[in-house]
């Protein structure tokens, strides 16, 4: 079969793309919706980036494949979620075929990989870190682009819209991205090949008011970030390679931010520690995380970039609002929200799952409009040996509605909470386009699960037993699809125990 690009671009989102289509913005995307297949794509809950990429690569669920967020608590204690979470192979460790995979979160640290080339996502510490495999591709790529940094160009969402007015340092960022990928495609051997740009993400994120409430959607920020993908996209498939275009998750508007901690509090489920006088005296002075971000970053980002004790002595200041791990008295509560990201809430006791799932399910913000759509069991959504690693409710907002673990004075939004205006919704996007494709127009709904699968089908592979997906009907009829190498997977279960 001919090469394939399984290209990833986070957060994209029908609600954008089609209208930008209409009005001729992104001929390439918009020829493969008409020439190709496309569906809407189911992701995970939480429509998570960690989560939705690990199932897009291994095929599976979170509760088969370990990760739920982006932070993982261990005893109480967060840290990020890494490649060692993941329980499961990535697709390019399951074929014999010579793959690229660039940009991929959570696969830092890297492990050794036979027939691969792969380079680590924004989730890697730093540049200095070892984020290529093999490890002379590092140097390579810092070689061929010196400037390359994978990180999001801003680290706060309370400031990121003040700096962001002028999107011109996105736009070059996405372009290197893009141009270390094209290097990559050039000079190394591959039949597959994965890559991930998450620009699309960042915009969406400050700028969704703008791209909705504008008449020309072509004007807007989000349509300046999807113009430079699209161009990309139509270079691939000049080059005649089978394309797949996919997404983590979708994108809605916020209309309204809900804390989930406060409406636990206020029904009597979760218990305060003592607030520090020095943590309650610098708040009520303004002299909050918040506000020393916003003074510095705009001004001295390059600096702050570089300076751990800059960074150290910021995250000393307290927070504007107080934090769950500051605040959260564990022991006496009978459930809370560690990780808004996760959209889950930990409950302390079995006997009380139901109480607090019924609680949520009636939680209103302050005008009475309702939260929740769902307030779902772990065990009724997740499969697999993980699953109790999980938050024991996973919680679905009404659309419109982001939730935060944060104890804010009130349930509901206060406007200056934070910069961001659009947030992760359930179904990101499916296209397909090549010679070795079936061009099927508009398919039923498909899930972040059944790409992997689909990747291995047109490479003439069935799907292993680890996966839950299964292959989306647009690769065209073969013979019999054999099993993936033995000798493969026995390398990938190895590296697995290796950690």
């Amino acid at each position: 079969m001919g090469k394939l690009v399984v290209l990833g671009i986070d957060g994209a989102e029908w609600g954008i793309i089609e209208p930008l289509a209409r009005e001729g913005c992104i001929p390439n995307i918009k020829r493969i919706m008409e020439k190709g297949s496309r569906a809407k794509l189911k992701t995970t809950i939480p429509p998570l980036t960690s989560p939705a990429w690990r199932s897009i690569f291994t095929g599976a669920n979170p509760g088969r494949h370990g990760v739920f967020d982006f932070i993982t608590f261990e005893d109480g204690k967060p840290r990020y979620t890494s490649s060692r979470d993941t329980l499961l192979p990535n697709i390019w460790e399951l074929m014999d075929e010579k793959s690229v995979a660039f940009n991929i979160p959570c696969t830092y640290p890297l492990k050794k990989t036979p027939n691969a080339v792969v380079v680590s996502g924004f989730d890697t510490p730093s540049r200095e870190n070892a984020f290529a495999y093999p490890p002379e591709v590092k140097d390579e790529i810092l070689k061929f682009e010196p400037g390359f940094d994978y990180h999001p160009f801003v680290p706060f969402p309370m400031v990121a819209k003040k700096m962001m007015k002028d999107i011109s340092p996105l736009l070059g960022r996405l372009r290197l991205m893009i141009n270390v990928a094209r290097h990559l495609l050039e000079k190394k051997e591959w039949e597959a090949a994965f890559l991930v740009f998450s620009a699309t993400d960042w915009v969406q994120h400050f700028f969704m008011h703008e791209f909705m409430s504008e008449k020309k959607k072509s004007g807007t920020k989000i349509a300046a970030v999807y113009r430079i993908m699209d161009e990309f996209i139509g270079e691939l498939s000049a080059k005649g390679y089978n394309i797949m275009i996919v997404s983590d998750h979708g994108f809605y508007e916020i209309e309204r931010i809900c804390f989930i901690n406060r409406c636990l509090l206020d029904k009597g489920l979760l218990s305060l520690r003592k607030q520090s006088p020095l943590r309650k005296m610098l708040r009520t002075a303004g002299l909050t995380r918040e506000t020393a971000n916003s003074f510095m970053l705009p001004r001295f980002h390059s600096i702050w970039r570089r300076s751990r004790y800059i960074k150290g002595a910021m995250q000393r200041l307290p927070p504007a609002y107080a934090e769950p791990l500051e605040a959260i008295d564990m022991k006496n509560s009978s459930a809370y929200m560690l990780s808004a990201t996760s959209h889950g809430v930990f409950v302390r006791s079995p006997e009380d799952i139901d109480k607090v799932a019924k609680a949520l399910e009636e939680s209103c913000d302050a005008n009475g409009k309702k939260i929740l759509k769902k307030v779902l069991r772990r065990e009724d959504i997740y499969s697999g040996s993980a699953v109790e690693k999980a938050p024991h409710l996973l919680l679905v907002p009404e659309e419109g509605v982001m939730m935060k673990g944060a104890l804010f004075p009130s349930v509901s939004k206060k406007p200056e909470y934070t910069d961001e205006e659009g947030y992760h919704a359930p179904f990101g996007v499916f296209m397909s386009y090549g010679k070795d494709f079936d061009n099927k127009g508009e398919l039923g709904d498909v899930t972040v699960m059944d790409i992997a699968p689909t990747v291995l089908a047109h490479f003439g592979y069935a799907a292993p037993a680890s996966m839950d997906g299964k292959c989306i009907p647009v690769v065209k009829t073969q013979k019999k699809l054999q099993k993936t190498s033995k000798s493969q997977t026995r390398l990938a279960v190895k590296r697995l125990f290796k950690k």
